[in-house]
């Protein structure tokens, strides 16, 4: 799964700003989402701040792990998964403070919160 993740991040050209040790997926923990395990443990392992961190989210399941997990989520419905039936408040109802479709949006969000 872990090999996946970068797959994706080489193909949207973000793979610059992980290394391959940053990279989580749920095969990692014992629970995973909805449970924030996955999340706690990405924040233990890199000494982060959870009032200094925000998760991006694409699915409701992710954004309530990472409520769970104490941390400020962005929802995201960019992906070719978000068809035109399926509504952003999906991700809001889950907990997110925010949802958008535009990833520069999310810097200014980042920026904001």
């Amino acid at each position: 799964m872990k090999e996946r993740i970068i797959d994706g991040l080489q193909r949207v050209k973000l793979d610059k700003y992980f290394q391959p040790k940053q990279v989580y997926s749920f095969d990692l923990v014992e629970k995973p989402k909805p449970d924030p395990d996955i999340y706690l443990k990405a924040i233990e392992d890199n000494n982060l701040i959870k009032t200094e961190t925000i998760i991006i989210e694409d699915s409701a399941v992710g954004v309530m792990a990472g409520v769970a997990a104490g941390v400020k989520v962005i929802g995201l419905t960019a992906g070719g998964h978000w068809h035109e039936k399926r509504d952003e408040k999906e991700l809001l109802e889950a907990g997110a403070f925010a949802v958008t479709n535009d990833y520069k949006k999310i810097t200014e969000l980042i920026k904001t919160n």
